[in-house]
């Protein structure tokens, strides 16, 4: 929740997850119904001087309507209970009040999503808030278009974790052989002769020569800094300026904004990911 909150709403500060009563199955893995708790200085694009904080109760999932149609659906409500009370220890938290209700429908034969929302948001009883509450809803309304940055997010970081994983298994693979063939094998080495310091080679060997993974095209030495080839951030292959496009990853401190090369981009939209599954996330 910490992660996908903080793409949601830019004046995140503190979220939890206070109950889980229902979890999501075979038949529906999107299925969840939690008691959550957030505190943010804004919500929306409202700032104010107080910090916001809202209890609330969330379902979400698929279902079918009359005409056989699937959908998705997410619906949100403020709680009022006993066990999480309106934080009192500092005036400048107000509790907000919000009801959402979004509806999602995919057009058949497309990867086209229309969403239907509907919903209110009540900042709290100072004046400013009262003038706040519209623009506040609206902006929670358009808050769900950045779940598709989520989603591409989350799939990008997986995609990332499984070429760390592929890399790792296949440098022990290389140092087992290694170590098979010293047994079997001496080698003689020697040191070339000395020669001249050229710092025009010298730069040459310090650039990459690896040519882009996506069109082919090698770097070339020019004082502009797009001509030298990048590192995407999934596979940590070379690719040029123009085959590659910054995308955030989820990191365990913060998120990370890397170069991604349009290979990883459409491979990380063909990967089936379990929404019950933890969030993957970079160790640094």
């Amino acid at each position: 929740m910490h992660v996908t909150d903080s793409f949601l709403n830019k004046g995140h500060l503190e979220c939890a997850v206070l109950s889980v009563i229902e979890r999501g199955s075979d038949r529906d893995p999107f299925k969840q119904l939690a008691l959550k708790w957030i505190l943010a200085q804004n919500l929306g694009e409202t700032r104010s001087g107080n910090y916001r904080d809202a209890c609330m109760i969330e379902s979400m999932g698929t279902g079918v309507d009359n005409r056989g149609e699937r959908f998705g659906y997410r619906l949100i409500k403020s709680v009022d209970l006993a066990e999480y009370p309106q934080l009192t220890t500092s005036n400048d938290i107000i509790r907000a009040k919000m009801t959402m209700c979004c509806i999602f429908r995919q057009d058949k034969n497309s990867r086209t999503v229309r969403v239907y929302s509907k919903g209110m948001l009540d900042m709290g009883e100072d004046g400013l808030a009262i003038l706040s509450n519209n623009d506040a809803t609206f902006t929670m309304m358009l808050s769900i278009a950045k779940a598709t940055e989520i989603a591409e997010a989350k799939r990008l970081t997986l995609l990332a974790l499984q070429h760390a994983q592929y890399a790792c298994m296949s440098q022990r693979s290389e140092w087992s052989h290694a170590e098979d063939s010293s047994r079997e094998t001496e080698l003689t080495i020697t040191s070339p002769p000395a020669s001249a310091f050229d710092p025009r080679e010298s730069l040459l060997q310090q650039i990459p020569s690896d040519p882009c993974t996506v069109c082919g095209k090698k770097p070339t030495i020019s004082k502009f800094v797009r001509a030298y080839h990048h590192t995407c951030g999934v596979c940590k292959k070379r690719v040029c300026h123009k085959c590659h496009v910054k995308r955030k990853l989820f990191a365990r401190s913060d998120s990370v904004v890397v170069a991604c090369c349009k290979i990883c981009i459409i491979a990380s939209k063909r990967l089936h990911i379990d929404p019950r599954d933890p969030c993957p996330m970079l160790s640094a």
